[in-house]
């Protein structure tokens, strides 16, 4: 009889503890999933910041290299605009050279040569004269000691294209008739029109 009272008091508290440890494990389950899910939300935050990271650094690596070949192609148009500039500058003096260098052959040259002589103020200068002339004399002697007989001659190496500069040695004035003057001058002029000699 007493085995009769004890067994739904057995079933009772098995039951009991039963359902304990399955609201136990279930809690426990529970708690676990939540870890388990807060650990894979981190995870994929810092695989998410990570990749972000990734692509900043990435990107900043590509603008740099792309920057360097920008201005690497830069340099490289200005160098060559720079050599054209030049050459084509070079190419035009050398024109205009020759075209100076056959006029110097011409009666006209010692003509032109005169005129400027006969117009400039030769009375203002003293008895210590001295004429510079170029290498290639093509009679600018002949014509200087005309006005100028007292002077003494010198060949003077920087006056490549033709004239003569007169120097009075005692007024320390100096007279230039080089076409060397006027060739640089209009050079200069022609370069500024003409943007060759701009800035890049």
């Amino acid at each position: 009889m007493e085995q009769n009272l004890l067994d739904p008091m057995i079933a009772s508290f098995r039951e009991t503890v039963l359902r304990d440890a399955a609201a136990e494990r279930k809690e426990r389950s529970a708690a676990l999933a939540a870890r388990r899910k807060d650990a894979l939300r981190r995870a994929k935050k810092d695989a998410a910041k990570e990749m972000r990271d990734r692509v900043t650094a990435q990107t900043a690596e590509i603008r740099s290299g792309v920057n360097r070949a920008l201005v690497a192609k830069r340099f490289e148009a200005k160098k060559t605009l720079l050599r054209r500039r030049m050459e084509i500058r070079d190419d035009i003096a050398a024109a205009v050279r020759a075209r100076i260098h056959d006029f110097t052959e011409t009666p006209e040259y010692i003509d032109g040569l005169k005129r400027m002589i006969k117009s400039a103020n030769l009375d203002m200068l003293s008895e210590k004269v001295t004429v510079f002339l170029p290498e290639r004399d093509h009679g600018e002697r002949a014509l200087t000691e005309r006005y100028l007989p007292e002077a003494t001659f010198e060949i003077d190496k920087k006056i490549v294209l033709g004239g003569c500069k007169v120097k009075d040695r005692k007024k320390e004035i100096v007279l230039d008739f080089t076409i060397d003057r006027g060739f640089e001058t209009a050079m200069e002029k022609f370069l500024e029109i003409s943007k060759l000699s701009a800035e890049l």
